[in-house]
C-alpha cells in the first residue's frame, strides 16, 4: 500500500531546504556607508542634509549628520550612487559615481565649504 502523504510532505521538506539554504545570501546582499562632514577648519557639520541616490535604480535615501557630523546608511543594496550634501551656509557638494560593494562597508568623509 502506498503512502498518500508521503509525496507532499516530501514537497513540503524540499522547499523548506531551499528556503533554509538561499536565506544567507538574501541576508548578505547589502552594504553600508558612513562617514563625517566636516568644513575646511575639520570642525563638524551637524544637520547637514546627506541624499544617496542609485543611479540604476532611482532609489533614493536621506540621513542627517549628527551633532560629530557623523553619518550612516544601513543596508543598501549594492551599485553605483550619486551623494549630495546640503547645509544652509555651505556650497551643495555633489559626488557621483560611488560604487559600493556588497558586503563592503565603505567610508566617505565629506569636507564642505562656505558660501
Amino acid at each position: 500500500m502506498r503512502d498518500e502523504t508521503a509525496t507532499p510532505t516530501r514537497s513540503l521538506l524540499g522547499i523548506l531546504l531551499i528556503i533554509v539554504f538561499a536565506a544567507p545570501s538574501w541576508c548578505q546582499s547589502t552594504t553600508s556607508l558612513r562617514g563625517s562632514v566636516k568644513d575646511k577648519q575639520s570642525g563638524a557639520v551637524p544637520d547637514a542634509l546627506i541624499e544617496l541616490l542609485q543611479t540604476d535604480t532611482g532609489l533614493r535615501r536621506n540621513v542627517t549628520t549628527d551633532a560629530s557630523g557623523g553619518y550612516q546608511f544601513s543596508q543598501v543594496p549594492p551599485g553605483k550612487y550619486a551623494i549630495t550634501v546640503t547645509k544652509p551656509g555651505f556650497t551643495v557638494l555633489t559626488q557621483k559615481d560611488l560604487e559600493l560593494q556588497i558586503n563592503t562597508p565603505a567610508t566617505l568623509n565629506i569636507t564642505l565649504e562656505v558660501a
